[in-house]
């Protein structure tokens, strides 16, 4: 089980947006519970170039950029339930 953390930008962006805020929040609880089903389900994709850990999910015209943790390593950006 991973936790969702988003940053100022891209929350602000989804308050204005609510329909894709509720889009990208369903699909983020999927990948949070059951992260190796959901990865061949949606659009994602591991980023090349940057941190191994990083992943873009597409959903429409929009791109989310994302990493996953595991363990206790720090985090930053907002929770949001």
């Amino acid at each position: 089980s991973y936790e969702l953390r988003i940053s100022k930008p891209a929350l602000k962006f989804l308050e204005k947006h609510p329909q894709e805020k509720k889009r990208f929040l369903e699909v983020f609880k999927e990948i949070s519970s059951d992260y190796e089903k959901s990865i061949n389900k949606y659009d994602i994709k591991q980023m090349q170039g940057v941190n191994a850990e990083t992943y873009r999910l597409r959903i429409g015209k929009y791109r989310a950029i994302y990493r996953l943790y595991k363990g206790s390593r720090p985090r930053t950006g907002q929770k949001l339930s």
